[in-house]
Order: C-alpha cells, then structure tokens, then sequence
C-alpha cells in the first residue's frame, strides 16, 4: 500500500485535467454544432446589424444552440462591425463558426428579385441587371422565347447567377403554377385534357375548351397575359376572358390596347390613332386572332380566368370613372359606356383647380 499511494497521486491530476479537458471539447462541439430543429433558409442582416442582434437572431429562428456562443465567437474574430447586410440563404445543419465566416464574408448572401404580375421580359431584364443578378443582354437572349411563361412572384438569387438559371428557375414556377390551375378548371369541368398523363404543359400540348375548342398550352398563356394587362381587378378577370372568348369565336378583332403598346416596346398610355394603325404581328386592332405570343407574365388567377371565362355574351369593356370596365354586348351600349367615361374625365378635369 505504501508503494501505490504516492504514484497514484502523481497520476491524479493528469487524469483530472485530460478528462476536463475532453468535456471541454466536447460541450465546445456540441455548443457549436447545430440544433436538432434546425433546417436551414433565408436569414436577413439588416445594415448596421451589431453581432449581439444578429445573435439574438440566429437563436430565435432555431439556427444556433446558444446566442451567447454567437457572441463569443463574434468577439474572437473581431466581426462586430464587419457583418454584411444582406439576404443569406443558410445550409441545413450549419455549424455557428460556419455561419458567422459566412456572414461576414458575405457567403450564401441572396438577393430578393420580385416580378409583378403583367410585366414584360424587358422590365425583369432592367431589374435583374440593376440588382446585379446576371447581364442584361444575356437575360433577354435567355427570357426572350419564354415571354409569359415566367412566373411572377419573388425570387431570391445569388448575384452574377447565369441568365440561363435564372430563367431556369422561374419557367419551374411556371410550370407548377400552371398544373395547380389547369386541374383545378379540370376537376371544374372547364377544360379537358388531349395529353396523355392528364396536364398539358409544354407549350405545344394540347386541351379542349369546355365549348369544344382544341386549344394549345400557348393560345392560353397569351390570352392570360392580355387578361392580366387589362384588369387589375380580380372580380373582372373571368369577364375580360369572355369578351376576349367571344370575339375569336365570332372572328372579330380582339383590339387589346396592350397587344399594340407591347408592339411599341413600351406600355405607353395613352394610344395614338396612329398608334393603332402599326403594322405589325401583335397589333390586334389590325390582325385576327390572338397575337403570336404572351406579351406579359400573367399571375395565377389570370391563367385561370383564361381557362374558365364567365358564361356572358359581352364582346366590349370600357374602362370605368372608379378603376374598373363597363362591359357591353352591344356596339349601342358600348358606345353608351365610353360616352359615360369621357363625361366622367372631363368632370374630373374640370374638378380640379
């Protein structure tokens, strides 16, 4: 016994000390990993940010294990002031350092790219280059064949993202969008499928109207996209769809103001007289028909206005003195309704000081 107790004494503290210093290291990765709830996602550093915020932040949502940890490690490498505001898109199962390296090296920053319902190729190529997203000119080259058939909604990208993924990435909200809507006027009865495997999405794919027309994905797309120019209204959309409806089965010109401003390169407002007389393939005061193709990025309830108009007979609209249209059946009452509008813009005029 005399021979033992000093040599395990000696061995005490090393046995102490390994063994704190293997829980240190592992409470250190554990504190540091991420938390079970964690999945990722968007995370917003708004400028001016202090690491505390942020941290604060990071813990609330369920992307770190302790705020404080965020804090401290914050202090180590001195970032305080050197986080980069911005939309981060954060990887499932990050670890804290991971994610603050990323913050303040501005990795995985995202950039919030919002397309309103009825705009044109033209006007998301001015947004993406001006967001610093992908080259103008190369998004037009990219967008141009898929006018209509880019969904409207937000997207957030990286910046100098290639044009070709950009369009990439909204032509797959499209076609999901799209699926949703045609079986929705399916299962309403309004539209009836001629593709095998039930939704017609390529623009070719073919469907019939519930008034017997054979119809293509394209012709619908591009009556959506008028619709969608038209009215802003959801209370109009299926009648704008009607008149439209009407008029190509009775072989009129549709006259669509927004078919010729698109001819422009512009949505000019007002139309010139001359304006209307343009010869070209998308002015439908002087073609038949609908236009070649869309001439916007028509919304989810226009693509469905489209496919299931109002059972009406109206084949005019005018707009109205309180943001909408007055629809007609006849030329007369047509007539009667613009009559009605410019009084009502002249009194307006003459209201005002």
């Amino acid at each position: 016994m005399n021979g033992v107790g000093p040599r395990a004494s000696r061995w005490t503290p090393t046995i102490v000390g390994t063994a704190s210093a293997a829980i240190g290291a592992i409470f250190l990765m554990w504190i540091n990993s991420a938390p079970p709830e964690a999945r990722g996602g968007l995370f917003d550093i708004e400028p001016g940010w202090s690491a505390r915020a942020t941290a604060r932040r990071l813990k609330a949502e369920g992307h770190v294990r302790s705020r404080l940890w965020v804090e401290l490690l914050a202090r180590g490498l001195r970032s305080d002031q050197k986080l980069k505001a911005g939309l981060y898109r954060l990887p499932a199962g990050a670890r804290a350092d991971q994610i603050l390296r990323d913050l303040i090296n501005g990795r995985g920053a995202t950039v919030r790219f919002t397309v309103p319902e009825g705009h044109a190729v033209w006007q998301m190529a001015d947004r993406l280059a001006g967001l610093g997203v992908c080259d103008r000119a190369a998004f037009l080259a990219a967008a141009a064949p898929w006018e209509g058939f880019l969904f409207p909604e937000t997207y957030f990208l990286e910046p100098n993202t290639p044009a070709g993924r950009v369009v990439a990435t909204m032509r797959e909200r499209f076609d999901v969008v799209w699926r949703g809507v045609f079986a929705e006027a399916a299962a309403a009865g309004a539209v009836t499928s001629s593709t095998a495997g039930g939704v017609p999405s390529a623009p070719d794919d073919r469907f019939r109207l519930r008034d017997g027309r054979e119809w293509t994905v394209r012709p619908a797309v591009t009556l959506a996209s008028l619709i969608e120019r038209e009215t802003r209204r959801d209370d109009e959309r299926a009648r704008v769809s009607a008149v439209y409806h009407n008029r190509l089965k009775k072989r009129m010109r549709l006259e669509c103001d927004p078919t010729v401003q698109y001819a422009l390169g512009g949505w000019k407002c007002p139309l010139s007289r001359a304006d209307l007389r343009l010869e070209h393939p998308y002015n439908t005061y002087r073609r038949f028909g609908l236009p070649p193709g869309p001439i916007a990025a028509p919304g989810r309830a226009a693509l469905a206005a489209a496919l299931d108009p109002s059972a009406v007979s109206d084949l005019y609209f005018v707009a109205d003195a309180a943001g909408g249209h007055t629809f007609s059946a006849t030329y007369e009452d047509h007539l009667k309704a613009v009559r009605q509008f410019r009084r009502a813009l002249k009194d307006a005029r003459n209201a005002v000081p």
